[in-house]
């Protein structure tokens, strides 16, 4: 009588421990079994405690998490010394896992490992932890226990599963190297093969094997003869590898299968393999090509990026077909997306060429103010858009700020030429033959800075009626 007493205190006490199952327990569970208990006074001990784990067992086989969850924590209460403690530590483990109960679960996993006497649950618990440690974010630690998971267990136990998530660990650990070799480990029948093959290339990319990178890429489109636009992934970095490497037909086939209709607005590779179509025809001077391929993405797609807008602009710019390539960049700022640096530029030139010099300089300010890359250049062109609305004094103050702050540079001569010819237009003419004739004698300047500068001074000295030194340049000018 005292045994079943003590065994319904047991049962009631893990009921009242577990409080996440309190509702369950109370009204199914650990209150039932002990009034059952006290009822039946001939139940052996170790035959009750032998049920708890055949209902353990079943009711994890039927997903009632819970159910299990008990009847194994009575099973443990009712037999502490068993030889199927490990094991079973070892499926509460799982079904903490699941739950989503990490303390709980590592800890089940960790009693589990250190007592059970199977190989293969013990490198089970060893991999659950590892996996958790990862996902956890602790990398060093995950990474450690993989490795002694591999070094301490029979080889037949490690699984492809197991290398495939130890190489992410590496990857994110940076160690690329130790990752190409876990990669390597996994079998060509794992349904995990492909994708492992292709962090692999990627990985061999990475430290500087492009070669091997692009055989592997190219090895896995070949013999998956079913690979198609779900593959895109795949696809668009074996075309962008294969491209660097020169491989263009390659490339523009696989970018072909990603893109042979036309993009919705969140397929993003779809979008990319458009763009690095589109350019590939563009280095070949097929702008209309490009223009066919771009204009195929979506108008809010165009309207809400820089690199698709500014390819097709360029595009029309080449073909001569100005208006098309302003209102393509124009559409993007009224959108409310600010243009990058190089898109801005190009509308700042094509305002210019139209001859809306106000305009041209607003926007070559803007890019100058950016800072980048083109600072120099827009700023020349913010004088030169001041110049050809006869504002020679502002004009003036931005080619000296480049000529006194800039180092030798084509843009740096023009600035040059330009404050000469300010100052002839301000009717200071000898100040402007002072700097042409300074400008002649810099050795190694651009031939065709060289002639303007001649031309110029003949025609300035004409000004001055001095047709010696006129005959003179217009002769070296022409010669």
């Amino acid at each position: 009588m005292f045994r079943l007493f003590t065994t319904a205190i047991i049962a009631l006490t893990v009921s009242l421990s577990y409080a996440v199952d309190f509702e369950y327990f109370s009204s199914h569970g650990a209150y039932r079994i002990a009034s059952l208990m006290l009822l039946s006074e001939d139940i052996d001990p170790l035959t009750e405690g032998m049920h708890y784990l055949y209902q353990g067992d079943l009711y994890l086989r039927e997903g009632k998490w819970n159910s299990s969850l008990l009847n194994y924590k009575l099973f443990l209460l009712s037999n502490p010394l068993s030889s199927y403690k490990g094991i079973v530590l070892f499926n509460m483990g799982r079904l903490y896992y699941i739950k989503g109960d990490r303390l709980r679960a590592k800890d089940a996993f960790n009693k589990s490992y250190r007592i059970c006497l199977n190989d293969k649950h013990i490198y089970n618990a060893r991999s659950y932890i590892a996996t958790m440690e990862a996902s956890d974010g602790n990398l060093t630690e995950a990474k450690e226990t993989y490795e002694d998971l591999f070094r301490n267990s029979p080889p037949y136990l490690h699984t492809d599963n197991d290398y495939y998530r130890y190489s992410q660990v590496l990857i994110s650990l940076n160690k690329y190297k130790e990752a190409v070799k876990a990669l390597c480990r996994i079998d060509a029948d794992d349904e995990r093969f492909v994708q492992s093959q292709f962090y692999l290339s990627k990985l061999l990319y990475r430290i500087d094997n492009q070669d091997k990178a692009l055989r592997i890429i190219n090895s896995i489109i070949k013999s998956n003869s079913d690979i198609s636009k779900d593959d895109s992934e795949i696809l668009l970095y074996s075309s962008a590898l294969n491209y660097k490497l020169g491989y263009i037909e390659e490339a523009v086939k696989n970018l072909n299968i990603i893109s042979n209709e036309p993009c919705d607005e969140t397929d993003d590779d779809c979008l990319k393999a458009k763009l690095l179509l589109g350019f590939i025809e563009f280095q070949n001077n097929k702008y209309e090509n490009t223009i066919k391929i771009l204009k195929d993405v979506p108008d809010e797609k165009i309207k809400t990026s820089n690199e698709i807008p500014y390819l097709l602009a360029l595009s029309y710019y080449k073909k001569g077909l100005l208006k098309e390539a302003e209102e393509t960049l124009e559409a993007v700022i009224s959108s409310g997306l600010t243009l990058d640096e190089k898109s801005l530029y190009l509308l700042g030139w094509i305002y210019f060429l139209e001859r809306r010099y106000s305009e041209a300089k607003i926007t070559f300010e803007r890019v100058r103010d950016i800072g980048g890359e083109l600072a120099l250049a827009s700023t020349f062109m913010t004088a030169e858009s001041t110049y050809k609305q006869y504002r020679y004094d502002d004009a003036l103050r931005g080619y000296i700020e480049i000529v006194e702050t800039a180092e030798p540079s084509q843009i740096y001569f023009e600035s040059m030429i330009r404050i000469a010819d300010c100052r002839y237009n301000q009717g200071k003419v000898d100040e402007a033959i002072e700097i042409y004739e300074k400008f002649i004698k810099i050795p190694d300047i651009p031939s065709d800075l060289l002639a303007k500068a001649l031309y110029s001074l003949g025609y300035s000295y004409s000004k001055k009626n001095d047709y010696k030194n006129t005959i003179e340049y217009y002769e070296r000018f022409l010669a």
